[in-house]
């Protein structure tokens, strides 16, 4: 019903959940603000770790049993880190997308012309972006 109806159930819960609220505050404000005045004393711990820090434990454990494979997945993550958003945008025009409304034989071929395995499918427009077509569950 919520699904369908989701105004109407909106308005119909609205009421119920005011109610609710002003008989458990005296409870719950209490119990946030001690949460929060922990948290600000004791869980504000920074993280020591740094890349250089991450670099070194790469490179003891790559002396090791390490594979060149799983040393380069490592290295991978230790410098993912340090990635602007810049370095991995793709121009507008360069985008590969697919048409929601393109028939499969024409998806088969678009996708083993690209070669790429998450492909985001698109309604009217490329800014209008439905859901990502993983190549895998193709198979």
């Amino acid at each position: 019903y919520a699904n369908r109806n989701r105004m109407s159930f909106s308005h119909l819960m609205a009421f119920p959940l005011r109610i609710l609220d002003f008989i458990f505050s005296p409870l719950s404000l209490p119990m946030r603000s001690g949460t929060l005045f922990l948290y600000n004393k004791l869980g504000k711990q920074k993280s020591n770790l740094s890349i250089d820090h991450l670099s070194q434990a790469l490179d003891l454990t790559s002396q090791g049993d390490t594979t060149k494979e799983e040393k380069k997945i490592l290295e991978g993550i230790v410098t993912f880190g340090n990635t602007d958003t810049k370095q991995v945008m793709r121009p507008r025009i360069d985008i590969f997308a697919l048409n929601e409304k393109m028939k499969f034989p024409e998806v088969l071929g678009e996708i083993k012309k690209h070669g790429y395995s998450r492909i985001p499918v698109f309604g009217e427009n490329i800014d209008t972006v439905k859901g990502v077509l993983y190549v895998k569950d193709l198979l």
